[in-house]
């Protein structure tokens, strides 16, 4: 891998990228330096693992994982089941999990990246997210239900929810999860025991969702033809509608500038949006940006682009 270092002050264009590591400098307060990861196969979720200081990535069609140190070199790359899509950290073991969608089970991996664990779950499973209160991992899949997993492989419980179920993640303050339901239109709220205690109308097909710990709300992810971003509070009532570019797709909490982003691969932007509601800033990176990941250590976003391009790119917001 090649390193290209830039230090001239330059707009960002789609031109600058190229089959290098890229570091594009910085720029004047929408100013972002920007690195471009190369060698993957549809590259899809990305999580942070925080004990080696590594993205995990999901290399989808070559049916591995690779991990990725923060100077972008690729230190592992693990063999997993067909298709991995979604991925998370578990904190208690020190493990990544690895959803593998066409072989309809989850792989536990420890950070040295062993494979410790595989656990089959229902039809198509394609996200996951944990719960801390419960040391479990919560599995959407296309048999229209969650399951919960403990961390060392049990499936504990499944949950009848919507219509084919989206993303989930983890609420802190109510200690539940959310779990978009794309075709039913609405994003269910189910407590750490299994339990769904809230059923919220959102607009058509939610495809994403995370939690906004400054505003205690989750950001959803629309794609109804009207490319919305909705502001939903833990008690159930949509706050804010902000509109965005083009097949929203992904959506990511970046704490330092209190923003969440939102990628749009037909638009191939990046919408960042504050916490009040406010869209700010439209990114053009150029390629088709899809899961994003924050990096703590280094203050940046990681973006898989899984066009032909086949590639992570990292952002800084400064």
């Amino acid at each position: 891998m090649t390193i290209k270092r830039i230090k001239t002050r330059i707009c960002l264009d789609s031109n600058l990228f190229n089959n290098s590591l890229d570091y594009l400098g910085y720029f004047y307060n929408k100013v972002w330096s920007t690195g471009t990861i190369t060698g993957f196969s549809q590259p899809q979720s990305i999580c942070y693992i925080p004990t080696v200081d590594k993205i995990a990535v999901a290399n989808s069609t070559a049916n591995t994982i690779k991990y990725v140190n923060s100077a972008g070199t690729v230190t592992n790359t693990i063999a997993v089941g067909t298709y991995p899509y979604s991925i998370c950290y578990i904190p208690t073991v020190d493990k990544v999990a690895v959803v593998n969608t066409d072989t309809s089970n989850v792989m536990l991996i420890n950070s040295a990246g062993v494979k410790t664990n595989t656990i089959t779950v229902g039809d198509y499973p394609k996200y996951v997210c944990y719960i801390p209160t419960v040391d479990k991992i919560a599995v959407v899949t296309a048999s229209n239900n969650v399951m919960l997993i403990n961390s060392t492989g049990t499936v504990t419980n499944t949950i009848t929810v919507g219509t084919n179920p989206q993303s989930v993640c983890y609420i802190p303050t109510v200690d539940k999860i959310a779990v978009a339901n794309s075709n039913s239109n609405n994003v269910m709220l189910i407590n750490s025991t299994g339990t769904v205690t809230n059923t919220i109308t959102v607009g058509a097909y939610p495809v994403s969702i995370c939690y906004i710990p400054t505003v205690d709300k989750i950001a959803v992810v629309n794609q109804d033809g009207t490319n919305n971003v909705r502001l939903v509070n833990t008690a159930g009532t949509v706050t804010n509608t902000i509109t965005v570019g083009g097949y929203p797709q992904y959506v990511c909490y970046i704490p330092t500038v209190d923003k969440i982003a939102v990628s749009s691969p037909s638009s191939t932007n990046i919408f960042l949006i504050n916490s009040t509601g406010v869209l700010t800033t439209a990114i053009t990176i150029g390629v088709y940006p899809r899961f994003m990941c924050y990096i703590p250590t280094t203050d940046e976003l990681a973006i898989s682009n899984s066009s032909s391009t086949n590639t992570v790119i990292t952002m800084k917001v400064i």
